[in-house]
């Protein structure tokens, strides 16, 4: 889940499928597929061939001054994975010394690239606008309850949230014009490179002059992919939305086409009738796109599912996927056993299964070993996904075999 929704939460919590796999034996967060219906395929003699990938998506919540980072990085490896999406990567230095961490492996990488912000402000012409951004940058300045936070790390702040009174702020803010949401991310933005206390009042002259960033973290994505196998055919789909770079990274691995995510969230609709006024792409944008470009497995961390804002999830089972983590609700974010962690109290201490790996309902692809990984310690708000996934490939002339073409798929 993205970050700033952490902030709204808070304030929120102050104030006021059709799609199926052929028989599966599922049991809470593991998925599994009855192993002796390869068995007979797997003969050389049958010609057939089995493509295999061990894959994998973790939100690492890499924040530059989360204290959990280094626990993070260490644990990366540890699930011996062909395919690792690593989300929320944000700082240059933590990318290098995961890549180069990678390479000692024999990891190959991409790295969605930072983009180039461009212009972005606040129209102070707008005069409820202009008092609105005053007053969210004394809030956040002068906070004492529940402690103060640093103003440069308002996007996310640890180990405090931001209160409710400057979370009320900010959704006036977000509301109070038709840029109200490009103005609050200009000013989150801008504190992010201005000193910590008075010194982010320089954010209204930065943003009322129209040269602040659109995107947090320098406009970094925090996508970085791994792979024990080349990464070839690299698309990326780019998205028009609130605070964050969004991307959705299509490529090519071991002749599994596979579609990566961090999909945009809609903030506004987590308070009642304010959705419509949400600023730019969200779920259902990412899942169209990723639906149109067919690919063999989509995972990565939705900010959808079937207990938070579901459209996004929906459309892409009723679209031809298929879960191989959450046939049933599995909480990924901040789940039971997390709600003690500081993160998941700042942001609200509730859960949410939002991270996904779904397959093509194919009889050519199956998925088995679904699982949670790195559960504990508590080093993210997220925990892991991963699965295996098998892909069946054909040598010239090959027939398959006749227990196969006798089963039904549903």
């Amino acid at each position: 889940m993205s970050y700033f929704s952490c902030l709204f939460i808070v304030f929120c919590v102050f104030c006021f499928s059709d799609a199926r796999l052929p028989n599966f034996e599922i049991s809470h967060a593991s998925t599994r597929i009855d192993s002796s219906r390869f068995a007979n395929m797997s003969k050389p003699d049958l010609g057939f061939l089995w493509d295999t990938l061990r894959i994998g998506s973790w939100n690492i919540m890499g924040m530059p001054w989360m204290p959990f980072r280094s626990l993070a990085i260490s644990k990366i490896f540890t699930q011996n994975l062909d395919v690792i999406q690593l989300i929320e990567v944000w700082s240059p230095e933590d990318q290098a010394t995961v890549i180069a961490a990678g390479k000692a492996k024999g990891y190959k990488y991409h790295h969605v690239p930072q983009v180039h912000n461009g212009a972005n402000g606040c129209d102070f012409s707008d005069n409820t606008t202009k008092q609105y951004s005053e007053y969210f940058l004394y809030c956040l300045i002068n906070q004492v309850l529940p402690g103060p936070i640093n103003t440069q790390q308002v996007v996310q702040p640890f180990p405090y949230p931001m209160n409710m009174s400057c979370g009320e702020v900010a959704i006036g803010l977000s509301l109070a014009s038709a840029g109200g949401q490009l103005c609050l991310s200009c000013l989150l933005n801008a504190m992010q490179e201005l000193p910590n206390g008075e010194s982010a009042y320089g954010a209204l002259q930065v943003c009322g002059a129209l040269q602040g960033k659109k995107y947090t973290n320098g406009g970094q994505n925090g996508q970085l992919i791994l792979s024990r196998y080349p990464i070839t055919d690299v698309q990326e789909t780019p998205f028009e939305t609130f605070l964050f770079n969004r991307v959705n990274v299509f490529a090519t691995i071991n002749n599994f086409r596979i579609g990566f995510g961090h999909f945009a969230y809609n903030v506004l609709a987590d308070y009642g009738p304010f959705g419509p006024y949400q600023y730019g792409a969200t779920q259902i944008d990412h899942a169209k796109d990723m639906v149109s470009k067919n690919p063999d497995i989509i995972l990565g961390d939705f900010n959808s599912g079937l207990n938070y804002q579901p459209e996004g999830y929906n459309y892409t089972l009723l679209n031809g996927y298929a879960d191989l983590i959450q046939p049933q609700i599995v909480d990924t974010w901040c789940p039971e056993d997390h709600l003690s962690f500081q993160p998941c109290i700042n942001a609200g201490s509730y859960s949410a299964g939002i991270d996904h790996i779904m397959i093509k309902n194919s009889w050519k692809i199956w998925g088995s070993n679904a699982r949670l990984f790195n559960t504990k310690p508590l080093m993210s708000d997220h925990v892991g996904v991963a699965a295996t996934v098998r892909k069946l490939s054909f040598t010239k002339g090959s027939k398959l075999p006749e227990k196969f073409l006798e089963h039904k798929i549903v």
